[in-house]
């Protein structure tokens, strides 16, 4: 799928020293795509990362957020398009998580 468009900003950051990780999630639905970052971050073994996602990837980063942690986030082309002036209504619709949690998201 899409994990190989971060190729050369992974040789990037890798020559830098700077450990970095893809992977292409199944097209299973959104709570699998959920269920597939955490498992991947579990195997990675720590939540000091910033996480980067396009379009959908973004959509499942700002989920995976709402109750797990990272250092931060790069949401590239998300849905939705400005998760800020969405975030109250997102939060509670859509991520099921307190406003408040998804908060740090956007800053």
């Amino acid at each position: 799928r899409g994990s190989h468009h971060w190729d050369k900003q992974m040789r990037y950051f890798s020559k830098r020293g700077i450990p970095t990780y893809s992977f292409s999630h199944s097209e299973d639905g959104l709570d699998e795509m959920e269920r597939e970052l955490k498992q991947a971050v579990e195997e990675i073994g720590t939540t000091d990362l910033v996480l980067i996602g396009r379009s959908m990837g973004a959509f499942v980063v700002q989920r995976y957020l709402c109750s797990n942690p990272a250092i931060g986030a790069v949401l590239i082309d998300p849905f939705p398009p400005d998760p800020t002036e969405m975030a109250t209504e997102i939060a509670k619709e859509v991520f099921e998580c307190e406003t408040h949690e998804i908060g740090n998201i956007f800053k």
